[in-house]
């Protein structure tokens, strides 16, 4: 974005103290920032004031914070919401996350480092969404005009052509800006979660090309959900997944049994969890779709990281679909991320992971892709045999490509049995700024083994 924003913040809260306490702690951002007593005062700021954010309590006089900011929403449907709440009323909390009516939610106490980083992502998303309205909206007026162009004037027409297509260009980079940012903001949540992400993106890839039918855009879009599948952990206290982090017994056997008698096949670590403690974990998927699904050109991958933990069978979360409902991409990312899981967090043997996997056929997973699943594995083991697996920056001169080096978006960059050179490097740290390049470079163990 060429211009810095000036966010206008709207506080909300029947307790004074609270809100000096807020305006205190946000006093050196520079925002403008406007406070509210109780909702009728603050739905009437909303009215009148470019509210970028919206900070309210859940227990208030006459009207809940989970009530006001619904009203909130239909008033400034742009504006960011986030509520404080007590542990007492997280179930509220996720209510409202269900509804679309809050981003996230924040208990009292709260840390001040915590909150102002929240805040600061809160605005960064509610600026990516503006400017890509904007450039969306730019877009149009654009092709508006030339189709009020006269036929007749091909000079015009080329030259407002050439337009569209830089815009259109433009658009292309914000959207992989937006991209960038998500992977950053995870990054700097857990370094531990990018490089999983990154792993199963390049692995449902993979499975996605055994299927053959898929279009280039559903490509992207399974490689896309499948690096931001876990972006809804942001919202789940770090108790909790500590809970997860940190379960490693026996060989990650333990993890992955069937819990009471529903069948429902969860990561062992929920069940250390109280009922509500599991019930929040599990919304991890829905505010990862809510995180996704307002920002131009990602609603097709929204929908997929919302199901990615879907059971064939029907016994997992959030929806509980099952079979083909599961949309096909949800159904590839399932399978890449448990293998991915068990082998990296787990530190199960891969063939013990992927005997696990197959067990599994028909009620965790779909059939199907769990076939294709073995296939990429068993092309991988005999690849590895010829081949050696490295990242962009261990790429040395004199390396010899053993597969072609793609960016997420599918453009080739660099073929396969290519020499690799110095100035080769350079050119592609370049472009993985602009589109990331496929996490996995494969070069020849020997330039003899290029036959």
């Amino acid at each position: 974005m060429d211009k810095k924003i000036t966010h206008t913040l709207l506080l909300v809260d029947d307790e004074e103290n609270i809100l000096n306490s807020l305006k205190r702690i946000l006093r050196n951002d520079g925002y403008r920032i406007f406070t509210a007593t109780n909702a009728k005062e603050g739905l009437n700021i909303l009215k009148q004031e470019p509210v970028s954010l919206v900070i309210s309590d859940q227990r208030m006089p006459n009207m809940t914070g989970s009530e006001f900011l619904a009203l909130a929403r239909e008033t400034a449907p742009d504006a960011v919401r986030i509520m404080l709440t007590g542990y007492a009323d997280i179930n509220a909390a996720m209510d409202a996350i269900n509804q679309g009516s809050v981003y996230r939610f924040i208990t009292k106490p709260w840390d001040d480092n915590d909150l102002l980083v929240t805040i600061r992502y809160a605005l960064m998303q509610y600026e990516l969404v503006l400017e890509n309205r904007r450039l969306t909206q730019l877009t149009q007026r654009q092709n508006a005009e030339l189709k009020d162009l006269n036929q007749g004037l091909e000079k015009r027409v080329e030259e407002r052509t050439e337009k569209i297509r830089k815009m259109n260009r433009k658009l292309k980079n914000s959207f992989f800006v937006t991209i960038r940012v998500f992977t950053g903001l995870l990054g700097l949540f857990d370094p531990d979660l990018v490089a999983h992400s990154k792993r199963v993106a390049a692995l449902s890839r993979e499975i996605a090309r055994r299927y053959g039918n898929l279009e280039n855009p559903e490509y992207e879009a399974i490689e896309l959900a499948s690096l931001l599948h876990d972006i809804g952990l942001m919202s789940v206290p770090n108790n909790l997944l500590k809970k997860r982090k940190n379960q490693k017994t026996d060989s990650g056997r333990k993890l992955y049994q069937p819990f009471g008698g529903d069948r429902q096949w969860q990561i062992a670590t929920q069940d250390q969890m109280t009922a509500s403690e599991r019930k929040l974990y599990q919304q991890h998927p829905v505010v990862g779709q809510m995180s996704l699904a307002g920002i131009e050109n990602l609603d097709q991958v929204s929908v997929l990281v919302r199901a990615h933990h879907e059971h064939f069978d029907g016994s997992g979360y959030p929806d509980g679909l099952k079979d083909e409902e599961i949309p096909l991409g949800a159904r590839i990312i399932s399978v890449a991320d448990t293998y991915d899981d068990l082998v990296y967090r787990c530190k199960m043997l891969e063939v013990d992971a992927l005997a696990t996997i197959k067990k599994k056929s028909w009620t965790a997973f779909d059939p199907e892709t769990v076939i294709h699943l073995v296939d990429v594995l068993q092309q991988e083991a005999a690849a590895k045999k010829k081949e050696n697996m490295i990242t962009l920056q261990e790429l040395k001169p004199g390396m010899v490509l053993s597969r072609d080096i793609e960016t997420y978006s599918g453009r080739l960059l660099v073929a396969k049995d290519t020499e690799i050179k110095e100035n080769y490097i350079a050119k592609l740290l370049s472009y993985n700024e602009i589109d990331p390049i496929v996490d996995r470079i494969y070069v020849y163990k020997s330039k003899e083994q290029r036959a």
